[in-house]
């Protein structure tokens, strides 16, 4: 196989593993709720934008992250009981239209604090190319992102498999009247649900700010439509699923970039998206009933 396959083939698993970050807040989401949060991607580039106040604060690397995981995980759960929670038994187009405005509202309040031009990123690591041949390069940065992915997904299946906050979310998704009964804080569930998500979005907007050197506010809406996508090709309220659909997600876009043409990168996203929906709506895994 030719370098250009090598090369997009590393640079696509790491921006999938990115989408599969972000993707996993959506499908957990849909799988407690049935409801599309579309201000998840705006609590991503909030994760990049607080990483990078953090460090010109001189806070420190770890500080740094902590405060922007936990300022996501606050904004997520605010978000779930102000926009969310009142309007659970309303009609499904309505929590939609609120979600749309609580991305506006939580992009608004960044373009005012750090403004709408495109900032500069410090590089909080080492990540000079390791050269494989005289064509083919990675960064160490692409190792770490596809790592944390990794982790991240074995936690999250032994979490939700085996503790108890883990099963009772299970049992929420599964039938909240049920639950309820059986004496789980249904609200608290779904509390816990939105800011274990933010949390990893968080952690995806400091790795793709190191990624790319750059933030801006539309961070937010590009990370909606690519983790969405990757929702929903895994199959839509399953966690393994969303991080296949990442991945996947991520490799259609570099191969795209690296064979055809770096302008289809964002076409090829919506392509997908409507493929999937018109041929295999309930995406390539499970989706629904077997939530998170």
């Amino acid at each position: 196989m030719d370098s250009v396959f090598f090369q997009q083939l590393i640079n696509g698993l790491s921006m999938g593993s990115i989408y599969a970050l972000i993707a996993v807040g959506y499908s957990m989401v849909y799988g407690i709720l049935n409801m599309i949060n579309f201000a998840h991607g705006e609590i991503y580039m909030l994760g990049a934008y607080m990483m990078y106040a953090c460090l010109l604060s001189k806070l420190g690397i770890f500080g740094s992250i902590l405060i922007s995981m936990t300022v996501c995980a606050v904004s997520g759960m605010a978000i779930e009981r102000i926009a969310y929670r009142p309007l659970r038994n309303v009609s499904r187009i309505i929590p939609i239209l609120t979600a749309l405005a609580a991305a506006q509202v939580v992009r608004s309040i960044v373009m005012i604090i750090w403004g709408s031009e495109p900032l500069i990123f410090p590089p909080i690591f080492n990540n000079e190319p390791v050269a494989l041949n005289s064509s083919v390069k990675f960064f160490p940065l692409q190792i770490l992102i596809i790592g944390i992915m990794i982790v991240t997904w074995l936690f999250s299946l032994w979490f939700f498999k085996y503790t108890k906050i883990g099963k009772a979310v299970r049992a929420v998704s599964q039938d909240q009247k049920t639950a309820w009964l059986m004496g789980i804080q249904v609200n608290r569930m779904v509390l816990f649900v939105y800011a274990y998500g933010s949390i990893l979005a968080a952690i995806a907007g400091v790795l793709v700010a190191n990624y790319y050197i750059l933030i801006f506010p539309l961070l937010g809406f590009l990370g909606t439509m690519r983790a969405w996508t990757a929702a929903v090709l895994g199959g839509i309220g399953n966690l393994t699923g969303a991080i296949v659909g990442g991945l996947l997600l991520g490799l259609a876009e570099s191969f795209t970039m690296g064979y055809i043409s770096t302008g289809y990168r964002d076409a090829v996203t919506f392509i997908i998206l409507i493929v999937v929906l018109l041929v295999k709506p309930t995406g390539l895994f499970k989706g629904r009933g077997q939530k998170v």
